[in-house]
């Protein structure tokens, strides 16, 4: 009696033998085309995406920077400028943890850094959700709308109010109507420490005054502190348009205090506070920024134009920009391989600060800068960013050396 079994074998080695023919009226050189073409597609189905399991994602994200700065003072250099390790882990329907870990190592360090730069779990209800930790503040492009920098060097604008992060409890969401949907935040948090950067990404000329040296710096909110004391409130809209176009209109204000002790060591720089003090004008502690932005998406097309008010106690500036990209998309034109979508960016922003000028002091200085930019994707998930920055001090006397050349090859997996 056969069995089901037999059969079954009986068949595999039919099918076997009719599979070894086949091959065998096929070319050798036929069959290594095959098997690389298989190995190909086999790469590209993998590519450089996470890890993943059910509940966990894992991923990363390497940055390699070419710097040439205009300052005779800075050298031209090359630098691992980060290597970041990002995860989500989904704990529930509806939460989750998030964050990443840095490894830094800025031009001129003898050591690299490390440091966790997000960290946070988030509670979501329909439209509605409640997110607490480490954070960028919600006023960042993005956050409530379409918009994106899009460079790897910061605006003025963006360096001196919400680089960096913070730590706050935000509650967000949205609601749909039929003319577009109406988006909101609310958060407390701790609110960033005032304190000075630079104003571009790596270099900064020094210059002699007298008999003495100072460097181009301007006011920036930098670190987080510890004190819970900034609130903060945004509303924004958006509407579709067209067959993919969208237009997100956004408004948000902070409120906050300061002081001359904060419980974390300042970032202001020991020699500049003094300095600090006199501009700011203790006990004036009154910190505030109201701004908005708006955001305009039309296929490959990227419009944003954002604003911010400040006031820093006496201290008052605002600052603007307006930004414009068009990405072109096409077939790999390096060996049907490379270079898949290009997309040149044109920026112009201004800071400008309510104080006469002075040379020697760079906190009252305007400025303007102009950002151009050609982005480029390699292959998936490999992209090269080629910029160059032009910046304009007002500085009462002479006008520094610090527009900026860089490259950024960064690789995501």
């Amino acid at each position: 009696m056969v069995t089901r079994q037999m059969k079954l074998w009986c068949l595999g080695v039919v099918v076997s033998l009719m599979t070894s023919r086949a091959f065998s009226e096929v070319p050798a050189g036929d069959i290594r085309a095959l098997e690389e073409r298989i190995k190909v597609l086999e790469d590209d189905r993998r590519g450089l995406r996470p890890e993943r399991a059910d509940w966990l994602e894992l991923g990363g994200d390497l940055r390699f920077n070419l710097v040439v700065p205009e300052s005779a003072t800075v050298l031209n250099y090359i630098e691992i400028d980060r290597l970041q390790f990002n995860f989500r882990a989904t704990l529930s329907n509806g939460v989750y943890t998030a964050g990443n870990i840095q490894f830094r190592h800025g031009a001129g360090a003898a050591t690299a850094t490390s440091l966790v730069d997000k960290w946070y779990t988030r509670f979501s209800l329909g439209d509605h959700w409640l997110r607490a930790g480490l954070t960028d503040r919600f006023i960042e492009p993005g956050e409530m709308d379409l918009g994106s920098r899009l460079t790897a060097a910061y605006p003025i604008l963006a360096a001196a109010f919400y680089r960096d992060e913070q730590y706050n409890v935000t509650a967000g969401g949205l609601f749909p109507t039929g003319f577009g949907d109406i988006r909101y935040r609310l958060s407390y948090g701790a609110g960033l420490i005032p304190g000075n950067r630079r104003p571009t990404e790596h270099g900064a000329p020094s210059f002699v005054v007298g008999l003495s040296t100072a460097t181009d710096i301007f006011f920036a909110d930098r670190d987080h502190g510890q004190r819970a004391d900034e609130f903060g409130v945004g509303l924004g809209y958006r509407s579709h348009f067209g067959k993919d176009g969208t237009a997100d209109l956004v408004g948000f204000g902070l409120v906050s205090r300061m002081t001359a002790s904060p419980s974390r060591p300042t970032a202001i720089h020991s020699k500049d506070w003094a300095t600090f003090i006199n501009v700011i004008g203790w006990p004036e502690n009154k910190q505030q920024r109201i701004g908005g932005r708006i955001v305009l998406r039309k296929a490959s097309w990227l419009l944003m134009s954002e604003y911010i008010d400040a006031t820093d106690g006496n201290l008052n500036r605002d600052a603007w920009n307006a930004q414009l990209s068009h990405r072109f998309k096409f077939n790999p034109l390096i060996g049907g391989r490379f270079l898949t979508a290009v997309e040149p960016l044109v920026r112009y922003g201004q800071y400008i600060v309510n104080t006469p000028k002075t040379l020697a002091n760079p906190f009252t200085w305007d400025r303007e800068q102009w950002n151009f930019a050609i982005l480029c994707d390699i292959v998936r998930n490999v992209s090269l960013r080629i910029e160059y920055d032009v910046n304009k001090e007002i500085t009462g006397g002479q006008e520094m050396a610090n527009d900026e050349f860089r490259t950024q090859l960064r690789t995501r997996w």
